[in-house]
């Protein structure tokens, strides 16, 4: 055996080394495009808490009743849901869903609700 022989490295290995770098390219290309969504989002959602904190200052000294309908300055269209505003713009109206920040009160109040109630809120919205 000569001394060739013993430093030719397999083509398994080559392979292996060659699909690692890879993985990690497609990685790092997968995490770059998370962050510049997840920066877009915080953007979006810092002018959500904005208008939503310009909801709370326009709301009456009484408590709504469930369904009471608010306008912005901006013309969007706000729902009292007992405990918290829904923004229209956030509820998708094909999956009854509430896309908004974890953190908005909202959420809660959106998933308890029952889905003939869902969908009265999806029509005042509209």
């Amino acid at each position: 055996m000569t001394v060739i022989d013993r430093l030719r490295t397999p083509p398994m290995i080559i392979g292996g080394i060659l699909a690692g770098l890879l993985l990690l390219v497609i990685v790092g290309i997968a995490r770059g495009a998370g962050g510049a969504t997840v920066a877009h989002s915080a953007q979006n959602n810092v002018g959500g808490a904005v208008r939503a904190a310009e909801v709370v200052a326009i709301q009456p000294a009484t408590i709504p009743a469930l369904g009471a309908v608010q306008t912005d300055q901006h013309g969007d269209r706000w729902v009292w849901l007992g405990r918290a505003w829904v923004a229209c713009q956030h509820i998708d109206p094909a999956t009854m869903t509430y896309n908004s920040i974890r953190t908005d009160p909202a959420n809660t109040d959106w998933h308890r609700l029952p889905t003939g109630d869902k969908g009265k809120i999806v029509e005042v919205c509209r």
